[in-house]
């Protein structure tokens, strides 16, 4: 497992217990104890999620919060705090966290917790956003740009693939295998028809594409 945290929690040894549980699952995790190590450290790593505790010494936890979201960063952010009354959560919530978590907790659940919210921003959740896309399983929805797409069934599942394995080059027959399935009878030119179908849908030009690629030789690949 690449991800990689920031934990910002000025609590050396709650921190230092977080980061060896974490550790021991797989994760990479980078400490921070006050707002300024948070803002220092972020524009320096690759972070894939934050856990934020919402006391520190310099900045509230609430704050940092709303300067990271007003920068455009649309990191998960797990927040920690011994606040546990019902509009403390949802004002945070408003405010863009992700989740929260009630002190004292359980390792267990924050792992659970955790992965729950990398699930979701590789896409694996029921809304996915990855690039121009806005994907919604539960409605069967797909959205370019904002934009809700006009999808035939067909259309649909073959986007919804190529989204899910965004920058994986795939040959026509491993599409037919993936997306029709092998109970159904359908030549190589069929996925050149639906692949020309969604260009004409997300392409400015679709003769010169540059989202849905054509590997010469390979295949076709979603790049976002």
């Amino acid at each position: 497992m690449d991800n990689k945290i920031l934990l910002v929690e000025d609590d050396i040894d709650i921190s230092n217990n977080i980061k060896t549980f974490l550790s021991l699952n797989g994760f990479k995790v980078v400490q921070a104890f006050s707002a300024g190590d948070t803002f220092d450290i972020f524009d320096e790593k690759e972070i894939s999620l934050i856990i934020l505790d919402l006391m520190l010494p310099d900045m509230f936890g609430s704050e940092i919060l709303k300067v990271l979201r007003a920068r455009g960063i649309k990191i998960p952010i797990l927040v920690l705090s011994a606040l546990s009354e019902e509009h403390n959560k949802v004002s945070l919530l408003e405010l863009g966290a992700d989740d929260y978590l009630t002190k004292p907790f359980g390792m267990k659940e924050l792992l659970a917790r955790i992965k729950s919210l990398i699930r979701r921003k590789d896409g694996f959740g029921l809304v996915a956003e990855k690039g121009p896309f806005r994907v919604d399983r539960e409605k069967s929805q797909i959205h370019f740009h904002g934009n809700l797409m006009n999808l035939t069934a067909t259309e649909y599942k073959l986007l919804l693939f190529l989204f899910e394995n965004s920058g994986r080059t795939f040959s026509r027959e491993k599409l037919i295998d993936k997306v029709w399935g092998e109970e159904y009878f359908v030549e190589a030119r069929m996925v050149d028809v639906y692949i020309r179908r969604l260009r004409e849908k997300i392409e400015a030009d679709p003769s010169n594409p540059q989202i849905l690629k054509t590997r010469r030789g390979f295949g076709y690949v979603l790049e976002i």
